[in-house]
């Protein structure tokens, strides 16, 4: 099991609408292996699949939360990973890096 590779795949996992987001954290193996995913390897992976990016770029703007992590691109290579309502946002020019960001905070949210 992929730890690294079963959580990013999660958005595109849950588009099928068959299973839902708790499920596939569990499924994933991070539960009994938090410490796996880490930035570096989840940007890494993240590298290698460009478009699972966008799959979660995606799954933050169709969260229908009303408090939760985000990730957003303001403007062309810059990208805002926050938690709304409370927190301070945190900017970023490095996509995978970005997105890596909010991968681990939703998911150890979800934890």
């Amino acid at each position: 099991m992929d730890v690294v590779a079963d959580v990013c795949q999660i958005p595109v996992r849950l588009n099928r609408g068959d299973v839902s987001v708790w499920t596939l954290v569990d499924e994933s193996g991070y539960r009994d292996s938090p410490t796996v995913l880490s930035v570096e390897a989840v940007s890494s992976y993240l590298a290698q699949h460009p478009a699972l990016v966008e799959a979660w770029l995606g799954y933050s703007a169709d969260k229908r939360v009303s408090s939760g992590w985000y990730i957003v691109e303001k403007s062309a290579g810059t990208f805002e990973v926050g938690s709304y309502p409370q927190g301070r946002p945190e900017y970023f020019t490095d996509r995978d890096r970005a997105c890596a960001e909010f991968i681990i905070r939703e998911v150890c949210s979800i934890r």
